[in-house]
């Protein structure tokens, strides 16, 4: 079982939050200053999207390693399109 992620609100900060994961570095999170946040960290829809591509390319790289193929690195570009966002649907 995985030890819980912690998520802590900042206080004199509008929505910013400070998120614990086992110990390791804090992460930030925020939201845009348009729907009244600093804008200071990256917002959920952020962290949702850097696990997509984190998640990609790790898996790229151990099926390499698994394979025994060289590969140097991996490069992942994560495309959102927010633009029906505010009416529930994103892509």
């Amino acid at each position: 079982m995985h030890i819980p992620i912690t998520v802590i609100s900042e206080r004199n900060r509008v929505f910013r939050q400070r998120v614990d994961v086992d110990g390791l570095e804090a992460l930030y999170a925020d939201v845009p200053p348009i729907v009244g946040g600093d804008g200071s960290a990256p917002d959920p829809h952020d962290y949702f999207d850097i696990a997509l591509g984190t998640c990609k390319a790790i898996t790229v790289q151990m099926y390499a390693k698994r394979k025994a193929w060289p590969l140097e690195g991996v490069t992942v570009t994560v495309q959102r399109d927010d633009s029906q966002e505010k009416r529930g649907y994103t892509s």
